[in-house]
């Protein structure tokens, strides 16, 4: 392989090494202290392999086409691949077999192909420059740095200060971990039909090597999820502009500090954190984009590549169901402009589209179930806004109180509300999409650029989602997808104006100057205070010393029952991180199980009978509870007392065993 090892500069060899000690340093602590050798292992072996190898089934032309994105492309096909061999397995009821059946599976498409493989020409394909490397390696090792920033001072040890969305992920990284009808450990009886992928992928980690829980939820995305997101939005970026250093520096500048306000920093923080997924779902959504774009031009797109669309799209649902439904909307409008400016390649775009419907169909009628949420328009729209019903969210800065407008009031909010969620990169986004439309509009354009234009399509589908799709903090979920080509967008703008006349000079001086002050403040709030280290989720020692005795003194498969959904303001904390099954623990989000709250009034007036009832051990030997968990908030254990063995005590917490 051509390494380009002569190309190196002083310079380079520095910044080279300072980046690779950076990323050494992270990989083997985490490694050391943190198992994080099992999710290295299971990534490259049980996943990877197998999708590098169903791409080498494609042929040497797409991998020759797509040779920049095929690190990405293999870890998501392959992730593709493990969950349907994880729900087939679990289907016919022979889990344990993920052990192996992954690279049984890498091994047999390599088998198949091997005529294919000896006649590659590895070093067409494989190639690059080291020098080219460097900006890369710099950037990784950045957002490796910030990430491991964020996860030291959000959640160094089970005594921190827990965001609650964390103790749920660890209950779903359980309940899919024990496969078979899916129960959800928090509700009995209740399939769990919130299948977040990563849960999945996780939950399948620990089906091979004895992972904990913890380290798969806050350690691991360091690992994970910093080469995935760095290196998608950099090849994004990269498709701008040929100076590596400045690309890296853009990419750096979205990943790590796209919002003025340190309490909805929500990108920076779900990105760094991987909280609900978002680190590992954008990079798919950014190589669908790759993909679709290229649709456009009919020598960059074979058939062949539908297959690759179609395990991108489920694995994107399955991570995150808004952005594979921004993709989509984006796919449309992109397929609508393709048709009348370049109508040749309609059918290409078409079969996309076919193929992404197919992929999110698939999902979203089966393991999936949309989720059923209230809304939160502070009053209705009035006069014509009523025909435009929508919300506009508005953080307000350095706090976590916000409003939430309706259409009516909110319209004036929304550059501000942009402004506040893209930093720096708002106005000269919105003033590329200006010289967009006028470009359209006054069809002056030389030649068209389809790329652009995608990108564009894709930053305002997640912008108008944002107000007309979701409600309360969940329609952020839009902004997200939208940052890397907001961001896009913005680059292009500073990139391309050329202007001769003064008064432009001083608008886009302006322009400019805006954006780096919002850039740097920021910067400075990324800093500031993480978003999920907040007074909530605080257990007490009481607590924390009853969590660790159900985790190390009951049986693996044993039912508990607690007297409150809400113990201490922290719902899913007990399940999530003693890995046990609760009766009915919190039906806060069951609703995403195709449950509400009047489905489970009946369950919660049978589990308050068990603790204030003396038909108690008539109910828990009906139902197979085995302990009692009683949080202290005033209630009397009487009943309890008088039937049941008191095992552990506490100044908050008591548990009673029912036998």
């Amino acid at each position: 392989m051509e390494l380009g090892i002569k190309k190196l500069n002083a310079g380079s060899i520095v910044f080279g090494l300072i980046a690779l000690a950076v990323i050494g340093f992270i990989t083997a602590d985490i490694v050391i202290k943190f198992q994080g050798l099992y999710l290295i292992l299971f990534s490259f072996a049980y996943v990877i392999f197998p999708g590098f190898m169903l791409l080498v089934s494609l042929g040497q032309d797409f991998l020759s086409r797509y040779k920049k994105w095929l690190f990405l492309f293999s870890f998501y096909a392959g992730f593709a691949l493990l969950v349907i061999e994880y729900f087939l397995l679990n289907l016919i009821g022979f889990l344990p077999a993920i052990k192996v059946l992954p690279v049984l599976l890498g091994i047999g498409l390599a088998a198949l192909s091997w005529k294919r493989i000896r006649s590659f020409n590895y070093k067409k394909i494989l190639s690059y420059d080291l020098k080219k490397t460097v900006p890369y390696l710099f950037l990784l090792a950045a957002v490796m740095a910030f990430s491991y920033y964020y996860l030291l001072k959000t959640a160094p040890s089970v005594n921190s200060n827990l965001f609650m969305d964390f103790c749920y992920h660890m209950g779903n990284v359980e309940t899919l971990t024990r496969g078979g009808s899916f129960e959800d450990i928090r509700v009995m009886g209740m399939t769990f039909k919130y299948h977040y992928f990563m849960e999945l992928y996780y939950a399948s980690i620990r089906n091979v090597f004895p992972a904990e829980i913890w380290n798969c939820v806050f350690r691991y995305p360091v690992l994970l999820m910093s080469p995935l997101i760095s290196g998608s939005i950099y090849k994004l970026i990269r498709t701008r502009s040929e100076n590596r250093i400045i690309c890296a520096l853009v990419t750096a500048l979205m990943i790590l500090f796209p919002s003025i306000d340190p309490a909805s920093s929500l990108l920076t923080n779900h990105v760094l954190t991987n909280i609900n997924a978002v680190g590992v779902a954008l990079p798919p959504a950014v190589c669908l984009v790759e993909m679709i774009l290229r649709s456009a031009d009919k020598k960059g797109f074979k058939y062949k590549d539908l297959i690759v669309i179609f395990l991108l799209c489920f694995v994107l649902t399955g991570l995150k169901g808004p952005f594979a439904m921004a993709v989509i909307a984006a796919t449309v409008v992109y397929m609508i402009y393709c048709s009348v400016t370049k109508r040749d390649v309609l059918t290409n775009q078409l079969s996309i589209f076919l193929v992404l419907i197919a992929a999110f169909a698939i999902l979203w009628f089966t393991l999936l179930n949309a989720a059923i949420t209230g809304s939160n328009i502070s009053g209705p729209s009035t006069g014509i806004f009523r025909v435009f019903d929508f919300q506009v969210y508005v953080p307000q800065i350095v706090n976590w109180q916000a409003n939430t407008y309706s259409s009516a009031q909110g319209l004036l909010y929304i550059p501000l509300n942009l402004i506040i969620f893209f930093g720096g990169a708002a106005l000269p986004f919105l003033a590329m999409i200006v010289v967009l439309i006028t470009g359209i509009i006054l069809k002056n354009e030389t030649k068209r650029d389809y790329r652009l234009f995608m990108c564009a399509f894709c930053a305002v589908t997640g912008i108008v989602f944002d107000y007309v799709l979701a409600v309360a903090q969940n329609r952020v979920y839009f902004f997200m997808f939208a940052t890397p080509f907001v961001y896009l967008c913005a680059f292009e703008y500073i990139k391309i104006i050329k202007v001769r006349k003064k008064a432009i000079q001083i608008i886009a001086g302006l322009i400019a100057a805006i954006s780096l002050g919002f850039s740097v403040i920021s910067a400075v709030n990324a800093f500031r205070k993480p978003f999920f280290d907040t007074p909530r989720g605080v257990l007490t020692q009481g607590e924390l010393d009853s969590i660790a005795w159900i985790k190390n003194n009951t049986d693996k498969d044993a039912l508990f029952a607690i007297n409150t959904d809400y113990p201490n303001g922290n719902p899913y904390f007990y399940s999530g991180m003693s890995e046990r099954r609760y009766y009915l623990e919190s039906y806060r989000y069951s609703q995403n199980s195709g449950k509400t709250i009047n489905d489970l009034s009946e369950q919660a007036k049978i589990n308050a009978q068990m603790f204030n009832d003396d038909s108690s051990p008539e109910i828990c030997s009906r139902i197979g509870v085995e302990y009692l968990v009683w949080f202290n908030e005033g209630g009397s254990t009487e009943v309890l007392d008088k039937n049941y063995r008191l095992c552990f005590s506490s100044e908050d917490v008591r548990i009673y065993s029912v036998k």
